[in-house]
């Protein structure tokens, strides 16, 4: 039976393989899941930022999302509330990731509401 010398190998090389790419799957999905939870957070911060400006709450919203490296991609001053949606970009490792997984690589964004208590 010698032609089944080096088998193994290719074995071995293959389920190194398959162990890569899913590390490198789940990575991709564990980053995109802390961009998430990250916009989400500056979205509250610039929605807070915003409802406490004297004067121009959605600037104050732009100025607090661009010092967090995001883009305010909506503001609405709604009497005393302030809804601000923030947006960040996929970073390209993200994208290469969830390009495999069939999934779109659209920006990350996020929703939050600053004002007083609601009735």
């Amino acid at each position: 039976m010698r032609g089944d010398e080096g088998v193994a190998l290719v074995w071995a090389l293959a389920l190194v393989s398959v162990v890569l790419l899913a590390g490198l799957l789940c990575a991709g999905v564990g980053v995109r899941a802390l961009e998430r939870a990250r916009a989400g957070t500056v979205a509250d911060i610039a929605a807070l930022s915003a409802a406490q400006a004297p004067d121009d709450a959605c600037a104050a919203a732009q100025d607090t999302a661009r010092a967090n490296a995001m883009e305010v991609s909506a503001c609405v001053v709604d009497g005393d509330d302030v809804i601000v949606t923030v947006e960040s970009p996929t970073a390209p490792f993200v994208a290469r990731v969830l390009g495999l997984l069939g999934q779109p690589s659209s920006a990350v964004t996020a929703t939050s509401r600053a004002g007083p208590p609601g009735e």
